[in-house]
């Protein structure tokens, strides 16, 4: 028995020395956006009276009579039959980091799709009314390289995209600024220690392990003396699932799917589709 676990603990050892692993974290997620689609329903539509006479059957009005009168019931109608729909609720949801020296890729365990809601009535007159939510699910799968301070990220951002269009942002890396602080605790097996991110647009934390000396974390995060276990940005949190180091040779690569834009482009891209929807 003792032989298997000092064999195990060389090969563990070995690994570490290749720094060739594979890392698995998981979050709780909702959908990045709901679109509602809707179909045989009148929400908002004004109806006067006073243009529109009677008792005139030689009037004009007289066939917009009929139709308005026929549009009030169908209001009427679409009032008595309205009802909601539920939001899709949260899932777990998978990534995974694959390091390999000074190069990591990160990126979803699964493909998900997006998830369509739909519900249809049929009232009294026969008429079908249908109300559907679309799902909208980010993506993102990054590529970095600390020897030559590169990063390759592949986004789909749905938050203000719905045309499905992936953008690949080529960029250099930058030091981060880490504030280490002396909080301590264990995450799995591994001794931790906290770290916070200076000069971030929201707030960023960490969990580090020296234990595993590399500098890699998930998301992109990286410049500490070691794995990132655990991220917390904003009120996004992601925790540590387990490792891997029994992997087959890992070959990374950087992604290649997606539309090339700055970073500086990606972020006015929200105002620019606008005024291009307008």
């Amino acid at each position: 028995m003792r032989k298997i676990l000092y064999l195990v603990i060389a090969l563990s050892a070995v690994c570490l020395n290749a720094q060739q692993f594979t890392v698995f974290y998981k979050d709780q997620r909702t959908p990045a956006k709901t679109k509602k689609k809707q179909s045989g329903f009148i929400t908002s539509v004004t109806l006067g009276d006073s243009a529109l006479p009677e008792n005139d059957p030689d009037s004009l009005y007289v066939d917009i009579r009929k139709r308005v009168d026929s549009l009030r019931k169908v209001i009427v109608e679409n009032e008595k039959y309205d009802f909601d729909l539920e939001n899709i609720p949260e899932y777990e949801y998978t990534t995974i980091l694959k390091v390999d020296g000074k190069q990591s890729l990160y990126y979803p365990q699964e493909k998900v799709n997006n998830d369509t809601v739909m519900k249809q009535i049929t009232t009294e007159s026969g008429r079908t009314i249908s109300k559907g939510l679309i799902n909208y699910y980010d993506s993102e799968v990054i590529y970095t390289d600390h020897e030559l301070l590169k990063k390759i990220s592949s986004l789909k951002v749905y938050i203000f995209d719905f045309r499905s269009r992936s953008f690949l942002i080529n960029e250099n890396l930058k030091q981060p600024d880490w504030e280490i602080t002396k909080e301590r605790r264990k995450i799995a097996r591994y001794t931790c220690n906290k770290a916070i991110l200076r000069n971030s647009d929201i707030p960023v934390e960490v969990w580090y392990t020296n234990e595993i000396p590399v500098e890699h974390g998930p998301r992109g995060y990286w410049g500490l003396s070691g794995l990132i276990l655990e991220l917390k940005e904003g009120k996004k949190q992601l925790r540590f699932d387990k490792i891997s180091f029994f992997t087959d040779s890992l070959f990374i690569k950087p992604p290649v799917e997606g539309t090339k834009i700055s970073r500086e482009e990606l972020l006015a891209l929200p105002s620019k589709l606008f005024f291009e929807d307008k």
